[in-house]
């Protein structure tokens, strides 16, 4: 959000610009919101906006842009032709910027990450690959175990815990596979695929 208000002081005179800037600063007020709402209940929140859309990849590709230019971090961006989803979008924002922010720390200066999403009629799999150094085992296990466990103190555990919290909340799954020295892939899974059901209940949700 920091960045977008930076975005409208410098080019804000641009229409085009400050259109899009201003729906990014939307959408992400509305998903802190929803965060929000998520730390400070111990009960299962309410559903956020359902249906996730290109436009929430649009956002999240904008979102890590400045993180990747300061440390010169290559990005391979392959998402076109998803369709969209009926899940609930401000979690699965939250949960792919924690994890796409993550990448990017992991990565030395010049490095390389890779964003994927697919869909079949069953599932859609959104996949973030780094050229870090891999994960310590602590951080893999509280990735597999964390919502079954108190949130961690170091390596930044409040934001592993949010995604484990809300992957559990929406359905969803993840899968780690790391290696000391050779970088790490994620992915996330989701149980909602390409049908034309899927896609029309997001719709109608989204629009109510």
């Amino acid at each position: 959000l920091l960045n977008g208000v930076s975005t409208l002081r410098r080019f804000g005179d641009d229409a085009a610009v400050r259109g899009e800037t201003l729906d990014l600063v939307e959408r992400g007020l509305r998903s802190i919101g929803r965060v929000a709402d998520t730390m400070l209940t111990t009960y299962r929140p309410d559903a956020g906006r359902m249906g996730f859309t290109a436009d929430d990849l649009h956002d999240l590709r904008l979102l890590i842009a400045p993180e990747a230019r300061r440390r010169n971090i290559e990005i391979d961006w392959q998402s076109a032709g998803m369709t969209a989803i009926a899940v609930d979008a401000d979690a699965l924002r939250q949960i792919l910027l924690n994890l796409l922010l993550n990448a990017c720390k992991a990565c030395d200066e010049g490095g390389h990450l890779s964003f994927g999403a697919r869909q079949d009629k069953d599932a859609t799999v959104f996949t973030i690959e780094d050229s870090g150094h891999g994960m310590p085992d602590s951080v893999l296990a509280f990735l597999v175990d964390g919502a079954r466990l108190a949130p961690m103190v170091d390596h930044k555990g409040l934001g592993l815990w949010m995604v484990t919290r809300l992957l559990e909340d929406i359905g969803g799954r993840i899968k780690v596979e790391s290696r000391s020295g050779n970088g790490t892939v994620v992915a996330v899974r989701l149980p909602v695929g390409t049908a034309s059901s899927a896609v029309d209940d997001a719709s109608t949700v989204g629009a109510a």
